[in-house]
């Protein structure tokens, strides 16, 4: 011990004597720069007076904190008279544009100096005098005096410039480079190199503007949960030499923090997963500034490599602080904050998702937590970066550690989608570490599912055949009371949704859904859904106080800096808006402005639903097998804590919920029976005959048959008891057995074995038993019970014989029931080491939820058509199927050939569906449809997926659905739409709706039927197919004679061969004309053409109130000829870009690829249905598209006003552009 702290003493020194070394050298550099910066003359007076050209280039990367909401925003930059505009950035306050902008002049060289450098950021959605959000300034000189000509990642703080004493109103980044004769262009590095770089430093001010300095003070105070990271070669050779009482704890923790480049780091606590650090850290800084996260990392100290992640978490400004009069500095804490990152367990292999504890991309498991206080204030820097927290402060947080026991419940219903394994899957649900079956530290609870092997649904996916019997879970922690903090949370985005579903039921026309991504969610790539009911409970609750009395009761004494000034905020905000609603609702305004006001209410009332205090870590969801974590799903605890008050309770608390989990890189409580049983495995293998002779597992085993485990030896835990005897359970489980006759071995010792008929066997105490053994056949497996294997460690286990098995086994439960005799509770069994290696959850009961009922449905899925899906193919097309997946059921629809608008027109019918439950709590949150879309190759490849929920329908007089667009989501973009409805109607002895119709053969599905299929118009279209142009090789040979396809609704026809293309790119017959039948949009709506005109120019007279309230559309009136707005009408023909490739429709896109262009125009009109004549078609006096010969002459008077990259060229002749002229 004496050398260990001498060793710490030494390191700590060493770190002290490094820092002052740094800081020296830095003094000594910028002393160095300042000192030639005096002595050194402009670098424009080494230039020559005469005219010269001149390049400034402009990189604007990104602005943070712009002053408004939902922007739109671009810059403006004006350099000499010049205007250069970048792209516009919609509803962003921190955008990021990496865009060049280029001016070029020809003048003296003090001329250009001169010139005034002005950017400009814009609100380009408000076309006002007060659209300008900020603005800097500086000349032409200034950067051309700076080392090498440029400015290079400096962040710009905009100002108002009528009153730069306002503040700043946001930073942009940009690099600026002044390139004259003879200069070269400085490259700007990438963004990722700068990330550890002082951006305070880098800091441009407009003159009269300055920061203010400060002190930020973060005080860390201890952490907990440290996962293991040292490998602990040493600890078990000195447990197998029973040497040594105290077994270390194999992670030596510290922590550091990064903010605008300033770091600093706690000292290295050695051996000690539950780390008291108790150090502050102080920070220089400059304020307001623009950076916008402090980072803590937590680290393990290595003496002979690179120090090791252990996880990252941070903390955003705009979340601990305020603008404005009524603004507030930096403040946080006390408070624990969750440290997320790779699943926990060690392995002396390399961590392959080491990459998750370095915060770059959100984690997947719980790896500790730690405990932070922030606090900035301002008037000068820090005199010390670190110090020892004081004592005041130590005795201040005591009240902020006091612990409260929250209990978890979970009841899974279905497990599908499930990827196909060979071996057991088992669902783990934890929250922090608590409920961690594979972390030794963590105590055994309740917290997994039975293993189960996954089961083929004969059509696409794996399901768990969990049935009429739903395992359950139960997870007790200790955490904080943050309460109050999720309650106010919880009533917040409670109003937040209210109000958006009343806003999308009356305006349901409107595009409301991309307000904000909390309405809009898009699903990562899917593995598999679990489908249950989640509740996280907290002890309080069982006082009897009710909410309101628990608050008022309990809050002050926990309430921190951070806590007051959010709730102050929050409440000045709601008034605010509940104000402003009162004024709009007394005000007679137009429905476009109402629209505009709610869009304003929802994205304010967002910014107030954060909540950083909250200590309690997420729930995790984990599909484990093999004790290899697969995939896993994080929910946030605060959407799960329940409440006596309704609206403070978390959204899906006690609700039926789909949840899809994801790989690593990416009811009532009383309606609960509380049921375990015990589960042991016989073993068998067969040489001539089945027995126990050349087994290699013992005759009774786990369910892994890894573990000796009699009957006997299953220790019912203190509380419990035996329900029954054991019986065979196949569909819970993946392992099978058998025994010999009704015998059971128990080995004693290593000399003698005793056989011991059931009997013999005693219930634990505390437990009694409730029935016989029984062997279980309700799962996988023959007429006995038995399962079959070649070799259980190579292949899994089937319910048929082969001539190749030589293993088998099959599975004796009992139950048993826990005694109420408080004197048996009270007994406790002494355990010694033996069984150490026992699996501990074994001993911890499993909890199911029986359904003795269950409830049958139809799901009828209405698939008509899709548009803009993804190119799976070489050709630029798909051969696009679905695939549906409900629950444990699944379909596939037929597959069309080569479109990636394919219109199916197609009823998907499941019959026989059962759910158990009660049916009004499954209308009201109903289980996730799944559509999978598909390329139909030798090998599927995926185009997307879209998850929709059925309309529920308990007879034929509920409302019919409504076919409705679906965005198809592939992994991370949307890649089209898919137009469906979908309906689950209760079959239990009602009325079903008829048979939808079939198709004529061949295909004989079932088609949409009317009433929900679309009404179709006869329409009629015609095609321009005037030429192609710049056509790209194929197969590395010329297009020479192609021709063009033309597909619309199942209608395909096609266009006469070109001769020849190097000659006349042009078709021979360029008109095309094919009739359709095109969904009618304008049926049904009950207006005339008049009345849209009146709307459309403003005549509230003659205007319909209904019409105006229905939310339709207006028209374009012009005031002028059409032929001044439509260009003389000449563009009888358009450019149309033609793709190859797999890959999207955006021309910009990496993966799409624009070979050629097609030239010409289509045309859409309706045909009548009453037997009036045919209109004239548009096409019919289109001249020859034979080649013309003609004579072009291009007479080249003068040039300027070129300019080359290089801005100099060195003699001969340079390539400096091409003009076309069309």
């Amino acid at each position: 011990m004496v050398k260990e702290e001498k060793e710490e003493e030494e390191e700590e020194e060493e770190e002290k004597e490094e820092e002052e070394e740094e800081e020296e050298e830095e003094e000594e550099e910028e002393e160095e720069y300042q000192s030639k910066a005096r002595q050194r003359p402009s670098a424009s007076s080494r230039l020559p007076k005469k005219p010269l050209d001149f390049q400034v280039r402009v990189h604007v990367i990104e602005a943070r904190k712009l002053i408004g909401g939902q922007l739109n925003a671009t810059v403006k930059v004006v350099c000499g008279g010049d205007i250069k505009e970048s792209a516009i950035k919609k509803g962003s306050n921190n955008p990021y544009w990496d865009q060049m902008l280029y001016f070029h002049f020809k003048d003296h060289p003090q001329a250009v100096f001169d010139k005034v450098l002005e950017i400009k950021v814009l609100n380009a959605k408000v076309v006002m005098k007060d659209a300008l959000i900020g603005s800097f300034k500086m000349d032409v000189g200034t950067v051309y005096d700076e080392p090498e000509h440029c400015f290079i990642h400096k962040w710009l703080l905009l100002t108002d410039p009528n009153d730069p004493s306002a503040g700043a109103k946001g930073y942009l980044k940009v690099s600026i480079n002044v390139i004259g004769p003879g200069d070269d262009p400085k490259p700007s590095p990438s963004t990722s190199s700068q990330q550890n770089v002082d951006i305070e430093s880098n800091l441009l001010r407009p003159s009269g503007v300055s920061l203010q300095a400060g002190s930020m003070v973060v005080r860390i105070f201890r952490a907990e949960d440290m996962p293991q990271m040292d490998p602990g070669y040493f600890e078990r050779v000195k447990k197998f030499l029973h040497v040594g009482t105290v077994q270390k704890e194999l992670v030596d923790p510290y922590c550091t923090v990064n903010f605008a480049g300033h770091t600093g780091k706690t000292p290295v606590i050695w051996n000690e997963q539950d780390p008291i650090w108790n150090h502050q850290l102080n920070l220089g800084i400059r304020f307001p500034s623009m950076c916008e996260r402090i980072r803590f990392q937590i680290k393990d100290k290595d003496k002979l490599g690179a120090d090791d992640y252990i996880g990252t978490c941070f903390l955003n400004l705009s979340e601990i602080s305020a603008s404005g009069e009524d603004g507030y500095l930096p403040t946080f804490g006390p408070c624990f904050i969750n440290v997320y990152g790779s699943p926990r367990e060690f392995s002396d292999l390399p961590d392959k998702y080491d990459h998750l504890n370095k915060g770059l991309i959100p984690g997947v498991s719980y790896r500790g937590r730690v405990m932070v206080e922030v606090d900035v204030t301002l008037g000068e820097l820090p005199a010390t970066k670190q110090e020892p927290v004081k004592t005041s402060d130590l005795e201040r947080i005591t009240s902020f550690l006091r612990r409260w026991n929250y209990k978890l419940y979970a009841a899974l219903d279905s497990a599908t989608a499930v990827q196909p394994v060979d071996a057991a899957v088992e669902f783990e649900i934890s929250i922090g570490n608590y409920g961690n079956k594979l972390d030794t530290n963590a105590p055994p609870q309740a917290s997994t599912t039975q293993p189960t092997n996954p089961v083929y649904d004969g059509n696409a996916f794996y399901f768990l055949p969990w049935m009429d019997t739903k395992p359950c879970v139960v997870v007790d922690s200790m955490w904080e009371d943050c309460t109050y903090r999720i309650e106010a949370l919880n009533m917040l985005l409670f109003t937040l949704d209210r109000l958006v579903s009343i806003f999308m039921s009356i305006f349901p026309c409107t595009s409301t859904v991309s307000v904000h991504p909390y309405i809009h969610l898009h699903w990562s790539y899917l593995d598999f859904e679990p489908l249950g009911v989640l509740c996280l409970v907290t002890s309080a609750r069982s006082k009897g106080r009710t909410s309101d009395g628990w608050m008022k009761h309990h809050c002050p004494q926990y309430f921190n800096k951070l806590d007051k000034f959010t709730k102050d905020r929050r409440t000045q905000e709601l008034i605010y808006l509940l104000g402003e609603a009162n004024q709009v609702l007394a005000t007679d305004i137009s429905l476009e402005e109402l629209i505009g006001e709610t869009e304003d209410y929802v994205a304010r009332l967002c910014l107030q639903t954060t909540e950083p205090q909250n200590a309690i870590p997420d729930v995790v969801i984990w599909m484990i097998s093999e004790n290899k974590r697969i995939a896993s799903c994080r929910i946030p605890a605060s959407s799960l804590m329940f409440s006596e008050t309704s609206r403070c309770r978390g959204k899906m608390c006690g609700k039926f919920q789909t949840i899809f989990l994801t790989p690593p890189g990416v009811e009532k409580l009383e309606d609960l029976e509380d049921q375990k049983g015990g589960a042991q495995y016989e073993n068998q293998a067969c040489f001539v005959n089945w027995g126990t002779s050349g087994l290699t597992r013992p005759d009774w085993s786990d369910a892994k048959g890894k573990v000796k485990q009699p009957k006997e030896a299953f220790v019912v835990p203190d509380g419990w008891k035996w329900d029954g005897d054991w019986f065979i359970n196949p569909e819970l489980s993946p392992y099978w057995s058998d025994v010999r006759g009704d015998k059971l071995i128990a080995q004693e010792n290593e000399k003698e074995a005793k056989e011991l008929t059931r009997d013999d066997i005693e219930p634990p105490e505390g437990w009694r038993w409730a029935g016989n053994w029984q062997v279980d056949k309700n799962r996988a497996c023959d007429k006995e019970g038995w399962e079959y294997s070649v070799e259980p460690g190579l292949s899994g286990y089937t319910p048929i014989e082969r001539n190749v098995h030589l293993c088998r086994r099959r599975r004796w439960v009992i139950t048993r029931l826990r005694l109420t005799d408080p004197k048996a509770l009270e007994k406790k069994t002494k355990k010694g080491d033996e069984g150490a290696d026992r699996d501990s959850n074994a001993l911890v009961p499993r909890l199911f939820l029986i359904f003795k009922d269950h409830h049958k449905y139809q799901l009828r899925a209405y698939l008509y058509q899709a548009r803009d899906m993804y190119s799976a193919d070489k050709t630029g097309l798909s051969d696009p199927y679905c695939v549906l997946g409900f629950g444990r059921y699944s379909a596939r629809s037929r597959a069309v050939k080569e479109s990636v608008c394919p219109t199916w027109d197609q009823t998907i019918l499941i019959d026989q569906i059962k759910l158990f439950g009660d049916p009004t709590t499954i209308r009201e949150s109903p289980p996730k449809i799944l559509l999978n879309f598909f390329d139909k190759d030798t090998i599927a490849g995926f185009i997307g997926k879209v998850v929709c929920e059925p309309m529920v329908r308990f007879s034929t007089k509920d409302p019919a659905p409504r076919l409705d667009w679906y965005p198809i989501d592939r992994y991370t973009k949307t890649e089209g739409e898919c137009l469906a409805a979908f309906e689950l109607l209760l079959d239990e002895g009602g009325d079903l709706p008829f048979q939808p119709p079939t198709a004529p053969p061949p295909d004989r599905h079932f088609i949409v039927p009317s009433g929900i299929r679309p009404i179709l118009q006869k329409t009629r279209i015609e095609v321009l197919c005037w030429g192609v142009r710049d056509m790209k090789r194929f197969q590395l040979l010329p297009v020479e004679s192609p021709y063009v396809e033309l597909e619309c609704g199942g209608t395909v026809v096609q266009t006469k061969h070109i001769q020849k293309v190097s000659s006349n790119p042009n078709f021979p017959d360029p008109v095309v004309t094919f009739d359709v039948a095109d969904p009618d949009a304008s049926k049904g709506s009950g207006f005339d053409w008049w009345t849209k005109y009146y709307y459309s120019i403003g005549d509230d007279q003659r205007t319909l109130e209904e019409y105006v309230n229905q939310g339709h559309d207006r028209m374009v009136v012009y005031s002028h000829e059409l032929e001044e707005a439509f260009n003389n009408f000449t563009d009888l023909a358009q450019s149309f870009p033609l793709f190859r490739g797999k890959g999207s429709r955006d021309p910009n896109d990496p993966e799409g690829q624009v070979v050629g262009l097609f030239k010409g125009s289509v045309k859409v009109y309706p045909l009548p249905d009453d037997g009036s004549p045919m209109p004239d078609r548009i096409f019919s006096h289109i001249p020859s598209s034979a080649p013309v010969e003609c004579v072009a002459r291009v007479y080249i008077v003068k040039v300027g006003g070129v300019y080359s990259e290089s801005v100099h060229c060195e003699g001969g002749v340079e390539s400096i552009g091409r003009v076309y002229i069309v």
